[in-house]
């Protein structure tokens, strides 16, 4: 069963839940044409942004994802496999499409305010799946911190562990592992950092 769902929204979404006590929270904000799916008990999806053409999927128990306001996600799958994970994802951003992904148990994935990220970015901090060496996981998930004003460009991908500094630019087609420091350009297979403090905004460029 689903708690909270606004009056109209089965009318622009289609919802799938097995199990109990999973919440939809979206306010009167523009959430349409998206699909829900929850496999587990005690889920949370809250959002305060415009969400179109989107999927949730949630597999496990005591999960959120929260969205923060004023945002315009589109094209965009967030996932959660696990147990008593969370995906924030905070103020004014601006997502065009892609995948985050979550895993594993007490696990995280948080991206700050006014992020900016272009089409096919793939953001996973979990492999979904586990290896096993000599009977023990050698690939556990791990957290990954997107902080403040970052633009990924296109086809970025963001690997299990990442941190992005405040204020940087990851290149187009970049592979993100480890750290990038704050108020740079990194860019490669390890991104890697060609230019450092810089600074960028969301208005078109004139020159």
């Amino acid at each position: 069963m689903i708690h909270n769902i606004p009056l109209l929204f089965p009318l622009f979404n289609r919802i799938r839940s097995k199990g109990k006590s999973n919440s939809i929270d979206t306010g009167k904000n523009d959430v349409k044409y998206c699909e829900f799916l929850f496999f587990g008990n005690n889920n949370t999806f809250e959002c305060r942004s415009t969400f179109k053409h989107a999927g949730v999927r949630i597999y496990g128990n005591d999960n959120t994802i929260i969205i923060g306001k004023g945002g315009e996600l589109r094209n965009l799958r967030l996932w959660i496999v696990g147990n008593h994970c969370t995906i924030k994802i905070g103020d004014d951003i601006v997502f065009n499409g892609g995948r985050a992904v979550c895993g594993g148990d007490h696990n995280h994935l948080t991206i700050g305010d006014r992020c900016m990220f272009a089409e096919g970015i793939e953001i996973w901090a979990s492999d979904t799946h586990p290896v096993y060496q000599d009977g023990s996981i050698i690939n556990p998930s791990r957290p990954i911190e997107i902080q403040p004003h970052v633009w990924l460009g296109t086809n970025v991908m963001v690997m299990k562990g990442a941190v992005i500094g405040e204020g940087s630019v990851i290149g187009m087609g970049s592979l993100v592992r480890g750290e990038i420091p704050s108020h740079c350009i990194a860019a490669g297979h390890p991104a890697k950092v060609i230019k450092t403090n810089i600074d960028w905004d969301k208005s078109a460029l004139q020159c």
